[in-house]
C-alpha cells in the first residue's frame, strides 16, 4: 500500500516511454486494474485480514506459547471466517457480476464507470428481454448514447434521475434498448429484495399451527404482512364492508363505529 503511488508512476513511465507495444499494453492493463475499486478494496481488506492472521501466526510460533492469547486470536479468526462464508452465500459470483455490470450505467463523475463490454454481458444474461438482434443493435446504441449524454447529463448523480431525464428529453425513444437496460437495472434490485422478503416472511406466516394453509390463503397473508405499511392506511370499516359485499352472509356485520361505542371496555376491533 505504501508503494502503490510509486508503482503506478513506474507503470505510467513504461507506457509513455516504452518502445515495445506489448510492454505498453501490459502497463495500461495493470494501471487500469490498480486504479479499479475492486483492487483497492481487496488491498485494504487483505491488509486487515492478514494483519490479524499475522498476530495469530506469531502467537502460535512462540516457544513459550500463551494459550489464552492464542485461543482468543483463533476465536477472532473463526468470526472472520463466518463473515466470509456469509458474504459468499449472500453474494454469489453470478450476483456480483450482475451488480458490477449494473454499476456501469451509473452516471456519476460523467459516466466514469461506463463499460460497453459489461453492459452487453448484462443484456446476454436476459435473453428474453434482449434478443440476439437486439444485442447487436445495442452495441451501436451504447457507443452513440455515451457520446450524446456524457456532457449533457454530467450533473446527474443517480440512475433514477437518469431515467427521468431520458424521458424528459425524449432520449428513451432515441436509445430504446439502452433505456430498457436502465429499466432493468432499476427493477432488478427491487424484485430480488421482494423475493428475499417473501421467503423470510414465510417462516413467520406458515408456522406449525398453520401448516395446512392453502396456497391462496398463504399468498393473501403474505401480501398483507409484507405490505403492512400500505394496509395500515386502509380503515377497518372499508375492509369490513368489502368483506360483507363479497358474498351473501347469514348476518349483517354492524359498522365498526357502533361496535366501538358499545364496547364497555373501551377497546375496539382496530386495536
Amino acid at each position: 500500500m505504501s508503494t502503490w503511488t510509486s508503482v503506478l508512476q513506474v507503470l505510467e513511465n513504461v507506457y509513455d516511454n516504452g518502445t515495445n507495444d506489448d510492454n505498453s499494453g501490459i502497463a495500461t492493463s495493470l494501471i487500469n486494474k490498480m486504479k479499479s475499486y475492486e483492487f483497492v478494496f481487496m488491498m485494504h481488506l487483505m491488509k486487515s485480514l492478514l494483519g490479524i492472521a499475522n498476530e495469530l501466526s506469531l502467537a502460535l510460533q512462540q516457544k513459550d506459547q500463551n494459550i489464552v492469547l492464542a485461543a482468543s486470536l483463533i476465536k477472532t479468526m473463526k468470526v472472520l471466517d463466518m463473515m466470509v462464508q456469509e458474504m459468499s452465500n449472500r453474494f454469489s459470483e453470478s450476483s456480483t457480476k450482475i451488480l458490477t455490470c449494473i454499476a456501469c450505467l451509473d452516471p456519476k463523475d460523467s459516466f466514469s464507470q461506463f463499460d460497453i463490454g459489461k453492459l452487453l454481458h448484462l443484456a446476454e444474461l436476459y435473453p428474453k428481454d434482449f434478443s440476439l438482434i437486439d444485442r447487436e443493435i445495442l452495441e451501436d446504441q451504447l457507443e452513440t448514447y455515451i457520446q450524446n449524454v456524457r456532457g449533457e447529463f454530467s450533473m446527474i448523480e443517480d440512475l433514477g434521475s437518469l431515467a427521468k431525464k431520458m424521458v424528459e428529453t425524449g432520449k428513451n425513444t432515441i436509445f430504446p434498448l439502452v433505456y430498457r437496460l436502465i429499466e432493468l437495472a432499476l427493477v432488478l434490485p427491487v424484485a430480488t429484495a421482494s423475493v428475499e422478503r417473501v421467503f423470510s416472511v414465510m417462516k413467520i406466516i406458515k408456522t406449525d399451527l398453520c401448516n395446512r394453509m392453502g396456497d391462496e390463503w398463504m399468498n393473501d397473508s403474505l401480501v398483507v404482512y409484507i405490505e403492512k405499511d400500505i394496509f395500515a392506511t386502509i380503515e377497518n370499516e372499508q375492509i369490513l364492508q368489502h368483506f360483507q359485499q363479497m358474498n351473501t352472509h347469514r348476518i349483517q356485520l354492524p359498522p365498526l363505529v357502533c361496535m366501538s361505542r358499545s364496547d364497555a371496555g373501551g377497546s375496539n376491533i382496530k386495536k
